[in-house]
């Protein structure tokens, strides 16, 4: 079964009577990049979390969030002194380069970031990751069954236009035979019109230009390998592992031989209908690009 990228995952955890709250959203990448965005206490959280996301998602953008509904009791405040004592330096000496008749005060400075270092006790560190692994595991869990569900769609809307175009494969299976009668027809009346009156056509020469003609036409073995790659993206889609790249690897195969055939036609109705197969492999890729 597929997943899709696209997807949204909650999942909460109690810590000191109060609720850690932790979120993921994910959208469609190449490969797996995962952004934190944590309250300063928790930075230390942030290596576990993304173990535990590169053991259960192989591809996408993971932002991940732990909301500010903890007021976490054991937390431990220092004052960073030599970031105290330059900041302090700092403003009286714009104080006195700009004449300021105001002063700073004691709050003032404590109030700039970096002055106060808010820190989590080593004691405490290990309920709060357990408490975080919890809230992960749970937020995993909904994230990935949306995008397991986003992923049947997926699947769905590129079945039916694989089906699409083997419907398309088959009205040029029959075609061709017309298309080779057609030239057959144009070969001799062009012939015909250029004998003199009286003079019958050769046999072998015109059968000889309708062969290299319907050689240089010949597009079996273009529609032969353009089913096998359709067979194979319908087995790869049934495949539980990472298989975005692998899908997409395969639709570059089918419209190369769908450009293929495009090049070897010569009647206007074939020509027409390796466009709607082109236009439908571009479909199913625009689809792809949300596969994980």
């Amino acid at each position: 079964m597929i997943h899709s990228m696209t997807g949204y995952g909650r999942g909460i955890a109690k810590y000191n009577g109060a609720d850690l709250v932790i979120e993921l959203r994910s959208v469609n990448r190449s490969s797996l990049e995962i952004s934190s965005r944590f309250p300063q206490d928790y930075q230390f959280l942030e290596l576990v979390i993304r173990k535990i996301i590169q053991k259960k998602l192989f591809r996408g953008q993971i932002n991940v969030s732990i909301q500010e509904g903890i007021k976490n009791k054991n937390n431990v405040f220092k004052v960073d002194e030599e970031v105290f004592g330059e900041t302090y330096a700092v403003f009286n000496k714009l104080k006195k380069k700009f004449k300021m008749e105001s002063n700073i005060s004691f709050g003032d400075i404590l109030r700039i970031e970096g002055v106060v270092i808010k820190e989590t006790p080593k004691e405490n560190q290990k309920a709060l990751t357990n408490a975080a692994e919890k809230a992960l595991n749970t937020a995993l869990d909904n994230l990935i069954n949306m995008r397991i569900e986003e992923g049947k769609s997926l699947c769905k809307d590129m079945l039916n236009r694989i089906e699409i175009i083997n419907s398309i494969l088959k009205g040029i299976n029959k075609i061709v035979p017309d298309a080779l009668e057609k030239y057959k027809k144009s070969l001799e009346y062009k012939m015909k019109s250029l004998m003199p009156e009286g003079i019958k056509i050769d046999d072998a020469r015109f059968y000889t230009e309708l062969a290299i003609y319907a050689e240089k036409v010949d597009i079996t073995e273009e529609i032969v390998r353009l089913e096998s790659h359709i067979n194979l993206f319908k087995d790869t889609l049934e495949k539980n592992n990472s298989i975005g790249k692998k899908l997409d690897f395969i639709l570059q195969e089918m419209n190369r031989e769908a450009n293929t055939m495009g090049s070897k036609a010569s009647d206007s109705s074939l020509t027409k209908e390796v466009i709607n197969i082109k236009n439908e492999i571009e479909k199913i890729r625009e689809q792809v690009q949300n596969v994980e």
